[in-house]
């Protein structure tokens, strides 16, 4: 199984402000998810704050403010092909 790269698009909270977004996924999706975020590149950052055994993860969305809008269309988008559902977390 593999995870989000430890590269992000910007750095976490210290050069731009930030929207924290989460959501849970099926492991089996994390790959794809971030794969599918790559492509846009510069909306937003993805980490994995608290890996756990299960089947689920928490993957944790950082979002360019300016991009919000068009990052929860793409999610809404994803979520018709990857089951997610929004979390605290």
């Amino acid at each position: 199984m593999g995870g989000c790269p430890s590269g992000a698009p910007f750095l976490h909270n210290q050069i731009m402000n930030q929207i924290d977004v989460y959501y849970k996924v099926k492991k089996s999706d994390v790959s794809f998810v971030c794969a599918y975020l790559e492509a846009f590149e510069g909306m937003a950052a993805v980490r994995t704050p608290d890996p756990k055994f299960g089947e689920d993860a928490v993957l944790h969305f950082m979002v360019a403010p300016d991009l919000n809008e068009q990052f929860e269309t793409l999610i809404a988008d994803l979520g018709k092909e990857v089951p997610m559902e929004r979390t605290e977390p």
